[in-house]
């Protein structure tokens, strides 16, 4: 199975309802690999979801829903490495998770989708994902 951390943003785009995004949640639910996440990295998720432009559009109980199945499921990993190779500097936390036993990176972020891989670490678009998951 694979171990997989997945970015922030693919978390709110399954809740706001994006395809792959969104079939990236189910496969979690449905324990379709297992999620390595950083305290960092879930503390990023919880903050976003909070912010004002979110708290319209996305569904209070489908947040909740999610960091309960992160909370229930994940691999909580604290980062050993600091790494300095993205240019968003916000992004280096994925990587330094990544460190801590992922086989994979799922993000729609272009600042780390331009890297390819990471310490031969895949970095892969949802869509990308879900095919690997199948295989």
């Amino acid at each position: 199975m694979l171990n997989a951390v997945v970015d922030t943003n693919v978390f709110l785009r399954g809740l706001l309802g994006s395809p792959s995004n969104r079939d990236i949640l189910l496969c979690l639910k449905d324990n379709a690999f297992n999620l390595i996440i950083s305290p960092e990295l879930f503390e990023e998720l919880l903050e976003v979801a909070r912010r004002t432009k979110f708290r319209s559009i996305l569904i209070p109980e489908a947040v909740y829903n999610l960091t309960e199945i992160i909370k229930a499921q994940a691999k909580f990993v604290t980062p050993r490495q600091r790494v300095t190779i993205c240019r968003d500097t916000e992004d280096q936390k994925i990587l330094e998770c990544a460190l801590e036993g992922a086989n994979c990176i799922v993000s729609n972020d272009k600042d780390l989708l331009i890297l390819k891989a990471f310490h031969n670490i895949p970095i892969v678009t949802p869509g990308e994902f879900l095919k690997l998951l199948k295989q």
